[in-house]
């Protein structure tokens, strides 16, 4: 894999900082809509949702760097959409108990995908150890398995056709990713 800043450089410290700061401020936004909305609705299912999202940026930001990452801008595209697309779902509608008890299993899935990942994520593909342990032995990809079966959940929780365009987009994005 070609480096587009090598490991080290001051390019990579600071491109690394404002992918940071970009998540936070996405994540910043969506917990925020949905904390106000369980204080306001009681929705369990927006705190899981704040709570599963937590998780992701926190792991995210306490990675550890990769050896290199890919530089195709299909990639990067696929990852930023895949990524940062469902920060824009807006809270909405009732919430169904059927679907906030399967989010909540979704999100014990991710939780164990993220114990045997360890500090190995990564939005972009890139080098890092491959896991083959725990859930990984049973799924390729349990995060994205976790997170499209929380997403569905989530969109049932929270109905509107602008929150169906952005999970198909989120989708659509994060299967591409897969492939």
């Amino acid at each position: 894999m070609e480096s587009l800043f090598p490991k080290g450089s001051k390019e990579r410290l600071l491109f690394e900082i404002f992918c940071n700061l970009a998540l936070a401020w996405f994540y910043g936004q969506l917990a925020l809509n949905f904390f106000k909305d369980f204080q306001a609705h009681g929705k369990i299912s927006s705190l899981l949702f704040v709570m599963q999202e937590t998780l992701l940026v926190f792991m995210f930001v306490t990675r550890k760097q990769s050896v290199d990452f890919s530089t195709s801008p299909l990639d990067w595209i696929y990852a930023m959409v895949g990524t940062y697309a469902i920060f824009f779902i807006q809270p909405s509608g009732q919430e169904y108990a059927a679907a906030t008890l399967t989010q909540f299993v979704a999100m014990v899935w991710v939780t164990i995908g993220y114990l045997y990942l360890g500090r190995s994520i990564s939005i972009v593909p890139a080098h890092r150890t491959l896991k083959s342990a725990g859930l990984y032995r049973i799924v390729r990809h349990p995060l994205y398995a976790g997170y499209m079966v929380s997403f569905v959940c989530v969109l049932v929780n929270n109905m509107s056709w602008y929150n169906a365009a952005i999970l198909s987009v989120t989708i659509a994005a994060t299967v591409a990713r897969v492939l």
